[in-house]
């Protein structure tokens, strides 16, 4: 399977460098990769590279330089799946910044089909798309070799927003040509790496949003605690997407806002469960938005909630007390829980259940021994 990565700007590449490590210590199997963004970079760094001047570059350099580019990624792809590797993974820019306008990086949507032409075949099977806080993008654009020299006003929040919001659009128009039956995956960027490692290792993997009082987690330890072990137990299921912690900057824009909420719906629209998280009998207004946007268009919604008598989120599809009881449903009688029958854990291996390796899998969640056999027994099928 090839996946083709691309998203938020600013070290894509090393998000792709995690991933093939990632990949290649649980599974024990070589990865192939390329990065499109990195020979990019290489390329016009070394003339003299200015953001006023890339309209009047493209020309010389980046229309060259793009001509290359699928040639170089097949032939790259090649040998290493002639070294073993099965899987391979491409990591593309679509689009690129300049003070101006902002430009399609491959104006012809058939630039990788060459990887399906010519032999060993690889053609694009899924396209992901990472999406970040703006101001964490801008943070990593000021350190990078390329954009350092960007002025203030160049690095304004609203044009990352406007930037983000092209690279969304023209990952989903790739989408529609190589995959017209499956759409592009929008992830939050922290969950990229693993969320693309499970597409490839199991294509059919059920994806999650889960949502929980953020706010109130971020200030009760234990409760964020709680939150994640939920989360983790989650991840043995299929891919899960986790909402995006803000930069703590004090006030927001309205542009901010508003891009906020649409990328939140947007990550409710691209689950096959929306999933809420409520340990404690405490509101989310936010979440609260999402899973009612999320019945509206008709999405499989799970809440675990302690209160079923008075719910602040409505009717779900299902009310679970605790993620204990929901897991247990889980193997129950299918008729009586006819849409969550396709979650039941399979055969196939996910990067949780290899945590017990002792490998960092699911990132930001430390859990001891004890906690790691009870998770295990917890998710074991009840007898009978």
């Amino acid at each position: 399977m090839t996946i083709l990565l691309t998203g938020a700007p600013g070290n894509k590449t090393d998000v792709l460098i995690h991933l093939k490590g990632l990949y290649e210590a649980v599974f024990e199997s070589p990865l192939a990769t390329y990065s499109c963004g990195n020979e990019l970079g290489d390329v016009v760094s070394r003339h003299d590279y200015n953001p006023r001047r890339l309209p009047h570059m493209r020309r010389s350099v980046v229309q060259g330089f793009r001509s290359g580019i699928p040639a170089g990624c097949a032939l790259s792809l090649a040998r290493q799946k002639a070294n073993g590797a099965i899987h391979s993974v491409v990591e593309t820019p679509l689009t690129e910044y300049s003070d101006t306008s902002i430009e399609d990086t491959f104006e012809d949507d058939r630039v990788f089909d060459v990887l399906a032409e010519n032999p060993p075949a690889m053609p694009i099977e899924r396209v992901v798309c990472s999406i970040d806080d703006p101001r964490q993008v801008l943070k990593r654009l000021s350190g990078s070799t390329i954009h350092h020299d960007y002025d203030t006003d160049d690095l304004k929040v609203e044009r990352i927003l406007q930037w983000q919001y092209e690279e969304v659009k023209k990952a989903k128009r790739l989408a529609k040509h190589y995959t017209p039956d499956k759409r592009a995956l929008i992830v939050p960027r922290h969950e990229a790496v693993e969320a693309t490692i499970k597409l490839l290792v199991d294509p059919e993997s059920p994806v999650f949003y889960t949502g929980f009082a953020l706010t109130h987690a971020l200030k009760n330890p234990n409760l964020m605690k709680r939150v994640e072990m939920d989360i983790f137990k989650l991840r043995f299921m299929g891919a899960v997407l986790t909402p995006i912690i803000m930069a703590d900057v004090g006030p927001r824009t309205r542009a901010e806002e508003i891009y906020t909420i649409k990328r939140d719906y947007g990550f409710v629209e691209e689950a096959d469960v929306v999933f809420g998280i409520f340990p404690e009998d405490v509101p989310s207004k936010g979440f609260e938005d999402e899973f009612n946007h999320a019945r509206y268009i008709g999405k499989t919604t799970v809440l675990i909630h302690p209160k079923k008598d008075r719910s602040p989120f409505g009717r779900p599809t299902y009310h679970f007390t605790s993620m204990a009881e929901f897991i247990s449903a889980l193997y129950g009688p299918k008729e009586k829980y006819p849409e969550l029958a396709f979650l039941v854990p399979r055969d196939a291996p996910t990067l949780a259940s290899r945590r017990y390796d002792g490998l960092p899998i699911c990132k930001g969640v430390a859990v001891s021994d004890e906690e790691l056999a009870a998770l295990e027994k917890s998710l074991e099928q009840p007898a009978g």
